[in-house]
């Protein structure tokens, strides 16, 4: 007698749930939303917020289906990365209104070379065209302090001064020059002196400078 066997059963594999789009979100979410917060370091925060809400999204899409079992962790990583978007948005907002309001430092123009600092107008950082006239010493005679073109302002010659002028610390300073540029290179002479001071100024000089002296006078 034959007795009938029953066909064995055959159950479907389990499929495991996909969760890592929901889990990558809310990392990506708090760690973001956490360095928003932190001025300049959250400019990092704006590639993790923006990924985490494209990861969050994805992981809410796959809990809807029913492939993923984490629709809680993917929305929190959806909305803190919203979060840390609005934070990057407002320090963004904040700082280019700063900038905007910042007035733009002004610097100083330097004196030409070659020329006396009190030529130069006190304004001239705001009227840098503005200058007050050089005034040309008399024949025979150098005043003021200053750099002074040979032959134009003052003739060749021998000078002699009574030294510097009253201060806290006298000093008469003097060079001659090859040219009026004001470089160190075209000194051809120069030197300090804190009692009467003699000079030679020849036809070839380009230019004399004397600074905090006595008036010189021509004697030969």
């Amino acid at each position: 007698m034959n007795v009938p066997t029953t066909p064995p059963m055959h159950y479907a594999p389990q499929v495991a749930p996909r969760n890592g789009f929901g889990t990558t979100a809310l990392v990506l979410g708090i760690t973001g939303a956490v360095l928003a917060l932190v001025p300049i370091v959250g400019v990092i925060a704006w590639p993790l917020v923006i990924l985490g809400l494209i990861f969050g999204i994805l992981g809410m899409q796959r809990a809807r289906t029913g492939a993923a079992t984490n629709k809680g962790a993917a929305i929190a990583g959806t909305a803190t990365s919203a979060l840390g978007l609005l934070i990057c948005i407002v320090w963004a907002v904040s700082f280019a209104g700063a900038v905007a309001t910042t007035p733009p430092a002004t610097m100083p123009l330097p004196t030409p070379p070659g020329l006396p600092a009190e030529v130069v107008s006190p304004s001239v950082a705001d009227e840098p065209s503005k200058t007050l006239p050089v005034p040309t010493p008399k024949a025979g005679t150098i005043s003021g302090s200053g750099t002074f073109l040979v032959g134009v302002d003052i003739e060749p010659g021998t000078y002699r001064s009574a030294g510097p002028l009253a201060s806290v610390i006298p000093n008469c300073y003097w060079a001659r020059h090859k040219d009026a540029s004001g470089d160190m290179l075209s000194i051809i002479a120069n030197a300090n002196s804190q009692g009467p001071a003699v000079v030679k100024i020849a036809a070839s000089d380009g230019a004399f400078e004397t600074n905090g002296c006595q008036t010189w006078e021509q004697v030969k």
